[in-house]
């Protein structure tokens, strides 16, 4: 497999080269892909959980806005006292 990289994709792997953490062009897009690769089953087990968490017995609605009146609220009752 062959792949062009955009200039400045090119000076990051030579800089990458150049400090001696690899060793080559290929394990520079080995590391890459591996990183991509860990994100994306990061991403499903994240969406999974959510999912779940979503179908759970405990889920109830949240009010953000209703939230921030309450922290603002305890916030001026320990400012007054």
């Amino acid at each position: 497999m062959k792949v062009e990289l955009e200039a400045d994709w090119r000076d990051f792997v030579a800089a990458e080269l150049a400090s001696g953490a690899y060793s080559s062009e290929a394990d520079v897009v080995r590391a890459a892909l591996a990183l991509l690769e860990a994100e994306s089953r990061n991403r499903d087990q994240l969406d999974a959980l959510l999912a779940e968490g979503e179908l759970s017995a405990n889920f109830q609605q949240w009010d953000f806005q209703a939230f921030l009146r309450e922290v603002h609220a305890d916030d001026a009752r320990r400012e007054a006292a």
